[in-house]
């Protein structure tokens, strides 16, 4: 399991016809995309860019090595953001946004040439503006159909299409029907939408969802055009057909290598790729007029990509033991295994060139540099086949009939034996087997008595040691509590003797005024010895110890 950064490209879409009087701020060069205005100038690099007037073709022939990889068993990722109207859509679906001509599209045709359309293939225009989508699934029916000709492996493929719209999850190839238009709970499910489950190893699961097997890119394209009638779209000041909603189409792809004649186990392998448009960000204009639900819906969308554009940031951060909120929003909810899990991801940023777009574009860009910091770790979602190995067990059983019938018949199993001496050399290697399987018992016996007896041995030291360590723990305590009670009796010692050496001098002092009082002192004892002056008696040297 090796990390890998994901991969970002950017794609700068063409002028519009109303901004053709407007000034280019993104210039590029190779890798690098540069964004100046007001002689400030952002230079930012990434793993591809594509310029303005990027065919389809070679969009796709950039990133096609993904598609390979969910056939070699990695789950894969690959979606486009951007604000409205820069042509995420596009490029993820293709022009013909409602998908009706590539209905009857071949497995195969992805690797003609992208013409104009002739009258032998009208189409042929259609053809060079498709999208990843279904350059996607034209590549996967390919190698599918290749592989089972080939004899290597047989492909099957199960196709779901999904929406998040105002933070609730829809499915857009079953619609949710109300049994009862007045049925309130009935409108509360509705309103609710599906909902999204995640198990313990991470993997996220929603309830509900059409599943449906497919066996053609045809039939998937169609599926595509059925739940595009049931997509969120609007006008904006941005886009004629705005996607208001986020929209993900999952393959589920199943791969069962083909055991050979000698009926060896094959593998099975089920990898994910998921395709997603993201409706795009756009700035709130104060002075239009929006009703409730165009309100709403610029709302969660803006939130929903704020809570991506978190999630990217705090992976990119790289801190340890930091919070990823993935659950902040249906969007980065489901991708959280694409965005730091198992899986092998693709951004498509896409930008507008005009002046009116600058801080958005700044944003995009801002988001995609991040995006860049960020790995994962895709594993190879390979087990062996269970089916293929019933299959081998069960063709064992058929050859141990085989030989048992051949017994039973008295036909001899090889050479000249016979049916008797046969018999007698299986009854020989059965007893010899009997005779080992009680030797190996007994051994076995006799290891686990040993076992047992060097684990209690191994516990009772172990707790010998522990009580040990209990009482010299017990001792520790008891010695500090007596050096505390030392440490107590030796300040009182000490205050004792400064005490006792004051009083001394007290002493010492008296006993010398006392002595050298005057001779009238002691003749006129009625005199109070208050009235002698200690200065008359020791001059001025008695004031300072006075």
């Amino acid at each position: 399991m090796a990390e890998e950064r994901i991969r970002v490209v950017v794609r700068v879409r063409p002028l519009l016809p109303r901004e053709l009087l407007d000034p280019e701020v993104v210039d590029t060069e190779g890798t690098t995309v540069r964004v100046t205005k007001d002689n400030l100038t952002t230079e930012s690099r990434f793993d591809h860019v594509f310029p303005r007037q990027t065919a389809q073709s070679d969009v796709y022939s950039e990133i096609q090595d993904s598609i390979a990889g969910v056939l070699e068993g990695f789950n894969t990722t690959i979606f486009a953001y951007g604000q409205t109207g820069t042509g995420k859509t596009y490029t993820m679906l293709g022009g013909d946004f409602t998908g009706k001509h590539y209905k009857n599209i071949s497995v195969g045709h992805a690797s003609d040439d992208d013409g104009e359309g002739t009258r032998s293939d009208p189409l042929g225009k259609a053809h060079a503006h498709r999208g990843i989508i279904p350059r996607s699934v034209d590549h996967v029916f390919r190698e599918a159909k290749k592989d089972k000709e080939e004899g290597r492996s047989d492909i099957k493929v199960k196709c779901s299409y999904m929406e998040i719209y105002n933070e609730r999850l829809h499915d857009l190839l079953e619609p949710y029907k109300p049994k009862k238009i007045r049925d309130k709970l009935d409108m509360v499910q509705k309103k609710s939408g599906l909902e999204m489950r995640e198990n313990k190893r991470g993997e996220v699961s929603i309830v509900d969802l059409t599943e449906l097997k497919v066996t053609s890119a045809s039939a998937v394209m169609s599926l595509i055009s059925k739940g595009n009638k049931h997509r969120a779209v609007r006008q904006t000041e941005m886009n004629e057909q705005s996607s208001r909603s986020h929209t993900i189409l999952q393959m589920t792809i199943t791969q069962r290598s083909l055991g050979g004649e000698d009926g060896a186990a094959g593998t099975l392998t089920v990898s994910k790729l998921n395709l997603v448009d993201l409706a795009g960000s756009e700035r709130w204009s104060a002075h239009a007029e929006m009703e409730e639900d165009r309100i709403s819906e610029l709302t969660n969308i803006n939130q929903s990509l704020s809570a991506l554009a978190m999630v990217i940031g705090r992976l990119s951060s790289k801190a340890e033991n930091q919070h990823i909120p993935y659950r902040d929003s249906k969007l980065t909810h489901l991708l959280q295994d694409s965005l730091g899990g198992n899986c092998k991801t693709t951004i498509i940023a896409t930008i507008s060139p005009s002046d009116v777009s600058y801080e958005e574009t700044c944003s995009t860009l801002k988001f995609a540099d991040r995006a860049r910091n960020i790995t994962t770790a895709a594993t190879m979602n390979t087990s062996e086949d269970s089916s293929l190995q019933v299959d081998q067990l069960k063709r064992e059983v058929q050859r141990l009939r085989g030989l048992l019938a051949v017994y039973a018949t008295d036909k001899p199993l090889s050479g000249k034996s016979t049916p008797k001496s046969n018999a007698a050399v299986l009854e020989g290697k059965l007893a010899a087997a009997e005779d080992e399987n009680t030797n190996l018992r007994t051994q076995l016996i006799e290891s686990n008595d040993a076992l047992k007896e060097l684990v209690d041995g191994t516990a009772a030291v172990a707790f010998q040691a522990w009580a040990q360590c209990w009482d010299a723990n017990v001792d520790g305590k008891r010695v500090r509590l007596w050096c505390y009670e030392q440490d107590g009796i030796w300040q009182q010692a000490g205050a004792a003797e400064a005490k006792a050496a004051q009083v001394a001098a007290t002493l010492a002092w008296d006993q010398r005024f006392v002595l050298e009082l005057p001779s009238e002192a002691h003749s006129s004892p009625s005199k109070p010895l208050a009235a002698y002056n200690p200065a008359t008696v020791y001059g001025s040297a008695a004031r300072g110890r006075a």
